[in-house]
């Protein structure tokens, strides 16, 4: 009768707890003081050291505990997990091997701790007397660690859940925020291009007429970006965009990407400098998807950039790979910052306000394309002076 009152206070109580510490705590200090045992012990794995490591006790001395890491196929409590059989023994017994050292143990109980699919770990009992635990005792702690272990499952299961739901809402709120930036991103440039064209249909002054039409050709020029970047995240995603290796004259790329830019870093009052090293090897590199890395970074260091400001693209030969730079004197990135503005929909400033469009997608793409040709990308930045990019791809050598 006392066995069963036990064990329904034991069943109510360990369904209540909320974390997997408190159910194992709550399993070795109920059944260490029901059975009269001076020391209780969960062990667990730890898959790294491949080791059973006691993650609560009860009745061992300050610190003793942290000496305590059994090997899976060392004493009792390493069998009771590796065989998940019950070992009951007393000194003498040839199942007796305690894990505690310099403490006379004489009789101790192992009970593995087993969930639905596998052995969560190992409740040790041990008395200092010679008194070998009962049958009824046997099962009673052999009952209550099947309901710790159920009640560990409902709690990792249920942390699961709660994750799976914090995800499922991070990418809903991922989706609704790329919806919102996309739709602004295509919209403003439409209305800057159809007002600016409007204008210019009435405008007979040829020279203000010629700034309208140029308004609205740079207006489309954003445009163009913004769904160029689009496409190349669903490409890049669906794995339908397979590289085109060739190899790739830097110095010509670079030049015609960069004279694309020349209006509008006349408008923003940008300078432009190119430095490129004697005799650079050529590149193995898909030239279409190279030109727009190349043109995302130059358009990132004209936008963030400073009326005035500067820009200056390098490249140079690192070993068997070409680095390519493209530094800026813009407003830079905070420190704390820099870690994220590879990931896909980043942006340093997401508020309604902020200053500086895009969809936040074209470093993520630009990084994704730098490593699939073999070559990583770093960033330097200094907040308000600005930015330095870097990338390599690997040199393009004829073989002797």
């Amino acid at each position: 009768m006392r066995d069963l009152s036990f064990l329904y206070m034991v069943t109510s109580s360990i369904h209540r707890l909320t974390r997997v510490e408190e159910v194992l705590r709550f399993l070795v200090n109920e059944v260490t003081r029901a059975l009269n045992a001076e020391i209780g012990i969960v062990y667990t794995l730890d898959t790294a050291s491949k080791r059973l490591l006691p993650v609560v006790s009860r009745g061992l001395r300050k610190g003793e505990d942290e000496k305590l890491a059994v090997k899976v196929d060392d004493s009792a409590v390493g069998r009771a997990f590796e065989e998940g059989r019950i070992i009951n023994a007393v000194v003498g017994e040839s199942d007796f091997h305690p894990t505690l050292d310099g403490m006379e143990v004489n009789s101790l109980l192992c009970v593995p701790v087993k969930g639905r699919k596998n052995i969560l770990g190992v409740l040790e009992l041990c008395r200092l007397h010679p008194l070998k635990f009962s049958l009824d005792e046997e099962r009673l702690v052999t009952v209550a660690a099947g309901q710790a272990a159920i009640a560990m499952e409902n709690i990792q299961n249920l942390e699961e859940l709660e994750k799976t739901v914090r995800e499922l809402k991070a990418v809903d709120e991922l989706k609704n925020n790329l919806l919102a930036n996309v739709s602004h991103e295509l919209r403003t440039p439409i209305t800057i291009a159809k007002g600016a064209l409007e204008l210019a249909m009435d405008e007979k002054n040829v020279k203000k007429r010629n700034g309208l039409l140029k308004m609205a050709v740079n207006a489309l020029v954003r445009q163009n970006f913004i769904v160029g970047d689009l496409i190349e995240a669903a490409n890049l995603e669906r794995s339908k965009s397979e590289l085109k290796m060739e190899e790739v004259n830097l110095v010509q790329l670079i030049t015609l990407v960069s004279d694309e830019f020349k209006p509008m870093l006349i408008k923003d009052k940008i300078k432009m400098k190119i430095s490129i090293e004697n005799c650079l090897p050529p590149v193995r590199a898909d030239n279409k998807q190279l030109k727009h890395v190349l043109r995302n970074l130059i358009s990132n260091a004209i936008k963030f950039n400073k009326e005035g400001g500067e820009i200056i693209i390098e490249a140079r030969e690192r070993g068997n790979m070409v680095e390519v730079c493209v530094s800026d004197t813009g407003i830079g990135i905070p420190e704390d910052r820099l870690d994220k503005i590879f990931e896909r929909f980043y942006q340093v400033d997401s508020s309604p306000s902020r200053r500086y469009g895009g969809t936040g997608l074209g470093l993520a793409i630009v990084k994704e394309t730098v490593e699939a040709h073999g070559g990583r990308i770093t960033v330097e930045s200094k907040l308000g002076k600005g930015s330095r990019f870097c990338f390599t791809l690997p040199a393009a050598r004829k073989e002797e």
